[in-house]
């Protein structure tokens, strides 16, 4: 069916993760972007972040998933940084289902994080979840909800 693995996400999110097949290529609908992307299983869960933030409310237009910073370390674009006033707000490191989260991905999600400056951390493989306030230096049980003008 070409449908990809379930991920931990409340019920609906997966709904709302558009893909096609063609010609036997997975391609996945770019929230932020607005254009098809060839599927990753990075991708699957990047898409997931987005269609869950934007069913807390933030706008797909505060969205950005080009985020070309110089960090040695970025090969893939699978991040996506959320702004709220024209400030990065949350910078969501999006993994693979298969890769474990560990004090390094995290660290290396910190280290992008001191040269973007977002108030909060998301880091994910899309079945664990980790959110890091980076003022309080704490962890969240939750993702903060957007704060509306």
């Amino acid at each position: 069916s070409g449908m990809q693995e379930p991920l931990n996400f409340p019920s609906g999110i997966q709904e709302l993760v558009h893909w096609r097949e063609e010609r036997g290529q997975l391609y996945l609908w770019d929230i932020p972007r607005a254009k098809w992307l060839v599927h990753t299983p990075e991708e699957w869960v990047r898409q997931h972040c987005a269609a869950f933030l934007v069913a807390l409310g933030y706008s797909k237009n505060w969205m950005s998933s080009e985020a070309g910073l110089t960090a040695v370390f970025r090969k893939k674009r699978t991040d996506l940084v959320v702004y709220q006033d024209a400030k990065p707000h949350l910078l969501v490191e999006c993994k693979a289902p298969s890769v474990k989260l560990s004090m390094a991905t995290f660290e290396q999600a910190q280290t992008y994080n001191q040269e973007l400056g977002a108030s909060f951390i998301w880091l994910t493989n899309g079945r664990q979840h980790i959110y890091w306030d980076v003022v309080k230096k704490c962890q969240m049980n939750a993702l903060p909800l957007p704060t509306v003008p």
